[in-house]
């Protein structure tokens, strides 16, 4: 059944609810130094082992002071011999820099027309979009980020299929900011993702070349597009195709580097569900009550975070075949649980219609969604990327030592 032969009626689109992030109302807990707080005494107390250290001469007789009149200064025995005043009474140390980050290398993963090539031309638009600004480090990727940007905002071309690899190097920067309501703001420290990877065709995920083996076993994450439109496409080879060999290969090439964890891959997986945008998809999904509404404008659909990943087990057990949960079975069995997060995506979003509100601006129509031309090679607006940069940060997020899951 597709939205526009009456599924709004039979399937209407849940309400959307907010979910915040608790949050504590007293702020960062200020840390004590190692040493801890100076020891308080009452004046004239002797310390605790009953012996001082001085800085001038030892004090003569009651009411007789050095030769040369200078004022001696009893303190606490186990001070700095050097002279240096206690730690308390220090200027405190300028923060320490920052050390540069060294570079994240992410493997693409995904059948071919999977939407790979459309992922990386849309990813500069939805970090901007939310704040971020991405910087080509070589002239490679310079050019690559020069193409996508000039055929996507002038023609509304999508990209064509890769014929040889390609090596992207962007930087991804978030400045420091404050979030949350005016009375109880907090600071946002920035991010940088230095983003390193490799886009090659989807075919080279089932014939797997030496190359596409030691790009996936030396990633630091992997995110694998998985396309649920190619297996609701009866024409299409499904996605276990461009699975078998690359899974099979990966954990070969793991065991011999040494990076197996228990039997299990060690890397960090974004499972993205692609083409959420795509008709059959977007079906399946309101058909499933999965769909909530954004509350911002313009109110596009989306699947909540909390919901991806089961909607990525009911699409493959109950809706998409035996091929399609096969895949899923092998990602539950080869990677470690908590180091798969799960989104469900689309590179070029949700289209509006051609009417216009009092402010100016479209509004989606369920009626016509798609922000693809008939002919289905061209977008009909800007595209609008729905969990594009966040896979990419949540790889980043967990990599790190301070998450605890390194």
């Amino acid at each position: 059944m597709t939205p526009d032969d009456g599924a709004e009626t039979r399937y209407p689109v849940r309400p959307y609810r907010r979910v915040h992030e608790s949050e504590s109302p007293w702020g960062p807990v200020r840390q004590l130094p190692a040493g801890g707080p100076p020891t308080r005494r009452m004046p004239g107390a002797p310390p605790a082992d009953g012996k001082t250290t001085e800085f001038s001469a030892p004090p003569g007789p009651v009411g007789t002071g050095p030769p040369d009149g200078s004022v001696t200064i009893p303190i606490q025995n186990g001070s700095p011999p050097d002279g240096r005043a206690p730690w308390w009474e220090q200027a405190q140390s300028p923060p320490q820099v920052r050390p540069a980050e060294r570079e994240t290398r992410i493997a693409l993963w995904g059948a071919t027309s999977s939407g790979k090539t459309t992922y990386l031309w849309t990813l500069p638009l939805a970090a901007e979009a939310q704040g971020w600004t991405v910087t080509p480090l070589d002239q490679a990727s310079e050019a690559f980020k020069d193409r996508a940007e000039f055929d996507l905002t002038t023609e509304g071309l999508l990209p064509t299929g890769t014929q040889k690899p390609v090596q992207i190097r962007w930087k991804l920067e978030q400045p420091p900011g404050v979030e949350g309501p005016r009375w109880r703001r907090r600071e946002i420290p920035g991010s940088q993702i230095v983003l390193s990877t490799i886009e090659r065709s989807g075919g080279d995920f089932e014939t797997v070349p030496p190359g596409v083996t030691e790009q996936l076993a030396e990633a630091d994450g992997i995110v694998y597009l998985f396309d649920p439109d190619r297996e609701l496409n009866q024409n299409s080879p499904n996605n276990v195709k461009y699975f078998i060999a690359a899974m099979n290969s990966l954990r070969r090439r793991s065991h011999e580097m040494d990076r197996m964890v228990d039997g299990r891959l060690p890397h960090h997986l974004a499972v993205c569900v692609t083409k959420l945008d795509a008709v059959k998809v977007f079906a399946k999904a309101r058909e499933g009550f999965w769909v909530t509404q954004a509350a911002e404008w313009p109110h596009f659909p989306q699947v909540a975070p909390q919901h991806a990943q089961p909607f990525f087990e009911w699409l493959c057990r109950t809706e998409l075949g035996d091929a399609a949960n096969f895949v899923r079975d092998r990602i539950v069995a080869n990677f470690l649980p908590h180091r798969v997060t799960y989104f469900v995506c689309s590179a070029i979003g949700f289209g509006l219609n051609g009417d216009r509100l009092r402010d100016g601006r479209g509004q989606f129509d369920l009626s016509d969604f798609s922000n693809l031309t008939s002919e289905g090679n061209r977008v009909r607006g800007m595209p609008r990327p729905i969990n594009v940069l966040e896979p990419l940060v949540a790889l980043e997020r967990s990599r790190r030592p301070s998450s605890g899951l390194l």
